[in-house]
């Protein structure tokens, strides 16, 4: 009877560490879990403010880009504003010299054939 008591408290004892060591494996797994979470977790925070920041930047080359453009845009409608000025400007100024030609000949026609 001593024999079978001694052999149950081995195997008590035995079974009492199995179930230690599977509890301590079982927080390690857990802990270790945990670890590769939090790594996960902070690696898609560090990826999420990457795009944030990739976005804002592409955000801004188009607001850049647009604000270029508009800038080159009305750049560009300002010379053909002076350009049609200018044209405007010396059309006028031809019509001016052609009717006073024109006045010069007629008045030279009168003088000529005194009409």
């Amino acid at each position: 009877l001593q024999t079978e008591k001694e052999r149950l408290a081995k195997a008590l004892r035995t079974s009492e560490q199995n179930e230690q060591e599977a509890r301590d494996a079982t927080d390690r797994q857990k802990s270790l879990g945990k670890r590769a979470r939090l790594a996960a977790r902070k690696e898609m925070e560090e990826l999420r403010q990457e795009l944030l920041k990739a976005e804002e930047q592409v955000y801004k080359n188009e607001a850049t880009s647009s604000k270029n453009s508009q800038r080159d845009l009305l750049g560009k409608i300002d010379q053909l504003k002076g350009a049609l000025q200018a044209e405007t400007k010396a059309r006028r100024y031809i019509e001016a010299e052609l009717l006073r030609t024109l006045a010069g000949i007629r008045h030279m026609d009168i003088e000529i054939h005194g009409c």
